[in-house]
């Protein structure tokens, strides 16, 4: 990884699901603590679609198996680099705009976060009727 990076990073992750996550009366999530901007989820061959705020759950219950793949694409902003153009060119070189960028970042502007920056948390709840 680079200091600068802006772009999509791809994680691989193979688990295993301890076996009384897979009861079908439990209720199973998926949390992603933090992640750099957003990111698209795909378990076992099924896409799950994009998450791109805090503590986001997905209901994973029925997809689960004894050995799990997760595919995990996570996107971040273009301003870190840009920020790295301007610390090490002292200009912008990797795009071209018509916009006054340097009005509002420079080469000492904070970086952001990128990839999957918080903890990721399988989470069994019972589920409970209430009457």
């Amino acid at each position: 990884m680079t200091k600068y990076f802006s772009g999509i990073a791809e994680y691989e992750i193979h688990f295993k699901a301890p076996s009384d996550f897979l009861k079908t009366e439990d209720v199973v999530y998926l949390e992603f603590e933090k992640i750099g901007c957003i990111a698209e989820i795909t378990i076992n061959g099924k896409n799950y679609g994009n998450i791109w705020y805090p503590d986001a759950k997905l209901n994973v219950s029925n997809i689960l198996k004894g050995e799990n793949t997760m595919i995990i694409r996570v996107v971040n902003e273009y301003r870190n680099r840009i920020i790295g153009d301007l610390n090490e060119n002292s200009k912008l070189t990797h795009f071209w705009t018509t916009g006054n960028i340097e009005s509002f970042l420079n080469k000492d502007s904070e970086l952001k976060q990128a990839g999957l920056i918080g903890k990721m948390l399988l989470i069994k709840q019972k589920e409970i009727g209430l009457k």
